[in-house]
């Protein structure tokens, strides 16, 4: 991490997550979701794959149709995402992330120069393999990476999940 990255991720870390997006109802961006134990559905189009997410209701588009990646003109906190099959391989670059939201829960930063490239395998009916890579000229020295094994229950329905933190704050103070 560069030490302006370093020292925010370290503040995040004392404050034990405090001020995390998912206080504000936000949620989580791509690489925060693939770390949550979340519920979510892949529903696969030809030319395009949608991420439905249990949590907060959100969702994600991957274009798959060969159009590039676009200029950040308005980043958001899942970004802009194209994809291509590499093989069995799904391949997704997403660019274009807001710099208030997390890479993960612990608080690694993020920035508008962010790019996530994310290698997506289904080993088998249930399980999926995930590489992540992390580049952010602006946060980060170098990429770095995560893999994830992600456990899916394709069988199984979403709910509807709602946040209300503004409702629910009075109970998580002990009012």
């Amino acid at each position: 991490m560069l030490p302006s990255a370093a020292a925010l991720y370290k503040q995040r870390l004392a404050a034990l997550q405090k001020g995390h997006p998912s206080e504000r109802c936000v949620g989580h961006g791509p690489t925060d979701y693939a770390t949550l134990g979340q519920p979510r559905r892949i529903i696969q189009m030809p030319q395009m794959i949608a991420i439905l997410y249990e949590s907060y209701n959100h969702f994600r588009q991957i274009f798959l149709d060969g159009r590039p990646l676009p200029p950040v003109t308005q980043p958001a906190y899942m970004g802009y995402s194209v994809g291509h099959w590499d093989g069995d391989t799904l391949v997704v670059e997403t660019t274009g992330l807001d710099d208030r939201g997390w890479l993960d829960m612990n608080g690694h930063p993020q920035t508008e120069t962010t790019k996530i490239t994310e290698r997506y395998r289904r080993r088998d009916f249930g399980h999926m393999d995930l590489q992540l890579i992390i580049e952010d000229p602006n946060a980060y020295s170098k990429p770095w990476g995560v893999n994830l094994a992600l456990n899916y229950f394709a069988d199984e329905d979403m709910i509807e999940m709602m946040c209300e933190n503004e409702k629910d704050f009075g109970h998580m103070v002990g009012k």
